[in-house]
């Protein structure tokens, strides 16, 4: 094979693929030469591509750069090969193009860029921790401060790609969305998207933009039990459900796992994933599934340390215990509170959470909240409409929808006051 001309993707950069996968990948390559896939002699048979055939037959989003990478991936020259920082660019633009694409081909899920905040940052945050995953000659792991100086050869890229599952999965999204594989119904079961990004419900008629951007909800979405990773419902948004702790609790409890998320004065954001439904009382709850993480202004996941079993705390109303959320630490003192008395909360680390063995996530030790979310993973538990007043509890965007159109719900009036009672 010359420099000049190409038939498929070389060795290494066939390894994400699976047999299925890679069968699929020499037909459209068969077509794109010209060669009939039905020859004896296959390799006899197969005609070369060049660059120009490529630009024919890629998608209109990959036009650039990233058609010449992936034409010397096929030529079997490195296309991420490390000079002056190319990995990292290619790495940040094979997040970036992926993203662009699962946008135009309307393959996100529920999310969309307009519901969510700029995908800018978060790509580079992504970047950093999947380029700090990959080992440099003669070093165990990368930083954020060598990234874009050090060599890799191609063992470490090889070992890169079969360890760090998120390159896997995008470098196959890359090649499958570029080639159109995955419009084809009967091969884009085989190129699935996976658990890439989770459906997303609860905010498409609502006012809200999540504080989540798109790669750190496949950052996040990574990190879950598979279970839990194909669907996300917002249950509670203070810029929609409003600043009442009571209402706050009141659309969490016994929802199944969730993801809390806050964003703090300063603009940092923060959260926790609870592996089990939320409940009020003055007791720890939960297993060592539950970790506490950061988004801004960098990504990182704590997971339990088996110090304790201070995992999550949900209590209020109570004249002798603290009154609020928490997860990890002690009573008073928790890797993240989020207090009773709504707008405030800690992060008290020093030097790290007993729980989680995390650093103080906010950016003040005592933090102001600007947004706090809460999202329920995988599908609700089974006695979930069991508990649920009415359907559009479980519906926010059903209730979006309602308030748009000037309606009231008429069962508001008929509740039980005391479940409503200190809203404000």
């Amino acid at each position: 094979m010359g420099n000049g001309e190409s038939h498929g993707l070389n060795r290494i950069w066939r390894c994400p693929f699976s047999a299925e996968e890679r069968v699929i990948l020499d037909n459209v390559f068969d077509s794109m030469s010209g060669s009939k896939s039905n020859a004896k002699d296959r390799k006899d048979a197969q005609k070369q591509i060049t660059l120009a055939m490529l630009k024919a037959y890629v998608h209109v989003t990959v036009q650039g750069p990233m058609t010449i990478r992936l034409y010397n991936a096929m030529r079997s020259i490195d296309p991420i090969k490390n000079t002056e920082g190319l990995s990292y660019s290619f790495t940040k633009d094979l997040i970036t193009t992926v993203i662009q694409l699962l946008h135009i081909e309307q393959m996100l899920g529920g999310w969309t860029l307009e519901k969510t905040a700029d995908p800018t940052l978060g790509t580079v945050r992504l970047t950093n921790t999947l380029m700090s995953q990959l080992k440099a000659k003669g070093r165990q792991k990368l930083t954020t401060d060598n990234l874009l100086s050090e060599e890799y050869g191609q063992h470490e890229l090889k070992d890169w790609m079969y360890t760090v599952s998120l390159i896997s999965t995008f470098l196959r999204m890359f090649v499958a969305m570029s080639l159109h594989i995955t419009s084809a119904k009967s091969q884009g079961e085989v190129f699935s998207t996976g658990h890439l990004l989770p459906e997303c419900t609860g905010i498409k008629y609502t006012g809200v933009i999540t504080v989540f951007d798109v790669p750190s909800v496949i950052y996040l979405n990574a990190c879950l039990p598979s279970e839990h990773q194909h669907k996300w419902q917002l249950l509670f948004s203070s810029h929609f459900h409003g600043s009442s702790f009571t209402r706050f609790c009141s659309r969490i409890l016994h929802k199944g796992p969730t993801l809390l998320v806050v964003k703090d004065a300063d603009g940092y954001i923060f959260g926790g994933y609870a592996s089990h439904s939320w409940d009020a009382r003055p007791q720890f709850q939960g297993d060592s599934k539950c970790f506490l993480f950061t988004l801004c202004p960098q990504f990182g996941i704590y997971t339990c340390t088996g110090y304790n079993d201070h995992y999550m705390y949900l209590n209020h109303g109570q004249q002798t215990m603290p009154n609020g959320l928490g997860m990890g630490g002690q009573l008073y003192y928790f890797g993240l509170w989020i207090d009773s008395n709504y707008g405030e909360g800690h992060s008290k680390a020093k030097t790290k959470c007993t729980t989680y063995d995390s650093p103080q996530l906010s950016a003040q030790e005592h933090f102001k909240i600007d947004t706090l979310e809460v999202w329920s993973v995988g599908n609700p538990p089974d006695d979930q409409l069991a508990r649920s007043k009415s359907v559009l509890d479980s519906e926010p965007e059903a209730q979006a929808l309602l308030h748009m159109i000037g309606k009231v719900r008429m069962s508001d009036g008929l509740r039980d006051p005391n479940e409503d009672k200190g809203n404000k």
